[in-house]
């Protein structure tokens, strides 16, 4: 193609928290090409079905919308069923460095399945830390998460016909721990299954140089450590201390956030909590674990 082509190009984004660095990669990748991206019902504001009536008007769609999100009239299948030029690049989940890091439905922020069954245990507060170690974490089955995540990431694209296999050894060996949380990949991940993408949609050479990995939103949001014991088991240092949301910091507030203040934090939420909105999914089957391996 040439340059007066991408000078007429457009390309929508849409997607959940991912879609801005999909984007911002895409500008950059293709700097001659109008390129929009929505954060679907979050930024900009437009509803799903405001958001459908726009997309025709797009020459690529990039789309991280399944057919299990709940923006049904955005849903992968639906935009197909209407002619539109789409691509479905999944949405990068990846627990493996994180297996203990969980959500609760109607709560905000991550929580460690070990810090919400010790509080609904009974268990003090001090004595929590203390159980983030090898032979704890193996009878959790922590172990076992990371080369079953990686199956199931790869087979996950590899379904979409993305073979991201090369991608992921490249992932491990520039960045390391590449996930800031189970769904916050480091720009470099979203850099390369952008230029993937175009590279699919006949817009760029697959080994078109990558731009700066710069503004990478999703780092300043908050971020897990992978706890030493699971980080050596994969030739990683790891760590213990959480890092804040900047964007929810209040002034003076300190953005490390180690293991021990986050117990604490996570306590004194739970304390305003019905303790039966705690126990679901992993937590249920954790807090049983450790009931009867730790003695209160």
């Amino acid at each position: 193609m040439t340059e007066e082509t991408f000078k007429h190009l457009r390309i929508a984004v849409i997607g959940g928290c991912q879609a801005g660095g999909v984007t911002v990669t895409i500008q950059r990748l293709l700097p001659m090409a109008e390129v929009t991206g929505w954060h679907v019902g979050f930024h900009p504001k437009d509803s799903d079905e405001e958001l459908a009536a726009l997309l025709p008007g797009f020459d690529l769609v990039i789309s991280q919308l399944s057919d299990w999100d709940w923006h049904i009239p955005l849903r992968i299948s639906r935009l197909r069923e209407r002619g539109l030029p789409v691509i479905y690049l999944p949405t990068l989940v990846f627990p493996g460095f994180h297996p203990d890091i969980t959500y609760i439905p109607g709560m905000p922020q991550y929580h460690s399945v070990i810090i919400t069954s010790c509080y609904l245990m009974g268990l003090p507060e001090r004595r929590v830390s203390e159980l983030y170690n090898a032979y704890i974490f193996s009878e959790l089955g922590y172990f076992d998460v990371f080369p079953a995540a990686r199956t199931a990431l790869l087979a996950n694209f590899a379904q979409e016909g993305f073979d991201i296999a090369p991608l992921f050894d490249m992932w491990m060996r520039d960045v390391g721990q590449f996930m800031y949380t189970i769904n916050h990949p480091n720009m470099l991940v979203l850099a390369t299954l952008s230029r993937l993408t175009l590279a699919r949609a006949g817009y760029l050479d697959p080994d078109t140089p990558l731009p700066e990995s710069k503004d990478d939103y999703l780092a300043t949001h908050f971020t897990c450590p992978m706890y030493p014991a699971l980080a050596r088991r994969i030739g990683l240092s790891g760590s213990t201390t959480f890092l804040r949301s900047m964007p929810d910091m209040t002034e003076g507030q300190n953005r490390e956030l180690p293991l021990e203040e986050f117990i604490n934090e996570s306590f004194r939420v739970y304390e305003k909590v019905e303790r039966e909105k705690l126990r679901i999914g992993v937590i249920d089957l954790a807090y049983e674990r450790l009931a009867a391996l730790v003695r209160l």
